[in-house]
């Protein structure tokens, strides 16, 4: 597994460069073909190959097709009907920070994948743009080929169109987008894995990291956290309160007071339901440490986007760092919430 991680390392790294000197041209895009790669034309596509050996890639650069979503929306649905079409296996794509060239926002992510046994590592990018989607697959096993992908990306020219927002309120069913009136959730549950890649149960431990912005400019949030695989379990508790502003893009948080708690819980028997555990494990009994919190001034880059994956609008805060109320980023160095769901939002502590 090691050159797969070394080289998945160079294949996500790649991005799309406006400097070309393109001497082909296939439907709106312009590149530089690879010197010495078999080539092939489709109707909906074109094709690279070459193979030296026992590596070999792969480049399929597809016609543009038309779209209605927003660019990383566009990138998941591409992902899902190309790169999880052709393969018998592919893991979730490692995403790159969002790019754009003549009008087209550009999203691109990368996996290893396989197929019959055979694994590789694929780099799909998304350009979104006028109305339409251009995609472009890479598939290789060996860093070797590099060198000559690079160049290829490198000479690809994307047609200039007008530059396109899809508005969250565009999304069948959305309504108000705004950050006041809602309870923003993170939530992940606790799942213990086997040794198969497709093993595994959900335990009833969970992590929830949940917002509240309120129309007078303040806001309140909670952290809150059990594992049902500890010896003891404990819930661990994390809040604080403060302001909040919202100016050109960008949501300042200033929180002025908090707390880090652990509390004891109930007793996990035998035979329990998962979801009987995390309701032992959600519910606090005894408050046994208690801790200053650091308390961290944040203006984060947000957007509320929809997510058609998951019919529902997501607060997404932009940190490139681990925070204290975030921790670390997830894709496109996001941390991304939805609205907490009838019954399922955790109450808000108060400061003691």
């Amino acid at each position: 597994m090691a050159k797969y991680v070394a080289l998945f390392a160079l294949v996500v790294a790649v991005v799309f460069c406006s400097e070309t000197s393109a001497q082909e041209q296939f439907d709106v895009v312009s590149f530089t073909a690879p010197k010495g790669w078999q080539k092939s034309v489709e109707q909906s596509a074109v094709q690279f190959t070459v193979r030296e050996g026992n590596g070999e890639a792969i480049l399929m650069l597809f016609k543009a097709l038309p779209t209605g979503k927003d660019s990383r929306a566009t990138f998941n649905a591409s992902w899902d009907s190309i790169v999880k079409g052709l393969f018998d296996k592919a893991g979730s794509p490692q995403m790159q920070p969002v790019t754009d060239q003549n009008g087209w926002n550009i999203e691109s992510g990368a996996a290893v994948v396989e197929k019959s046994g055979s694994k590789a590592v694929a780099s799909l990018m998304s350009a979104t743009g006028g109305g339409k989607v251009v995609n472009l697959l890479i598939i290789t096993n060996s860093a070797s080929f590099q060198p000559a992908i690079d160049a290829f990306i490198g000479s690809i020219k994307l047609a200039k169109v007008e530059a396109t927002k899809v508005p969250a309120t565009s999304a069948p069913g959305s309504t108000d987008t705004g950050l006041v009136g809602k309870i923003w959730r993170a939530y992940i549950p606790e799942k213990y894995s086997s040794n198969t890649t497709t093993g595994g149960y959900y335990t009833g431990g969970y992590q929830v990291w949940q917002y509240r912005f309120n129309p007078d400019g303040t806001y309140n949030f909670v952290h809150s956290g059990a594992s049902a695989l500890s010896v003891q379990p404990t819930n661990v508790l994390q809040y604080e309160a403060g302001t909040y502003s919202v100016s050109g893009g960008q949501l300042t948080i200033s929180p002025e007071s908090g707390s880090n708690e652990e509390w004891s819980v109930g007793s996990i028997n035998n035979g329990m339901s998962d979801t009987h555990i995390r309701e032992v494990l959600e519910t606090r009994l005894r408050r046994i440490k208690s801790y200053p919190r650091k308390l961290e001034k944040i203006t984060y880059p947000y957007k509320i986007e929809f997510w058609a994956g998951n019919n529902e609008n997501a607060l997404m805060l932009q940190h490139t760092r681990d925070t204290e109320r975030e921790g670390s980023p997830g894709a496109n160095n996001y941390s991304s919430f939805f609205v907490a769901p009838p019954g399922r939002a955790i109450p808000f502590p108060t400061q003691r």
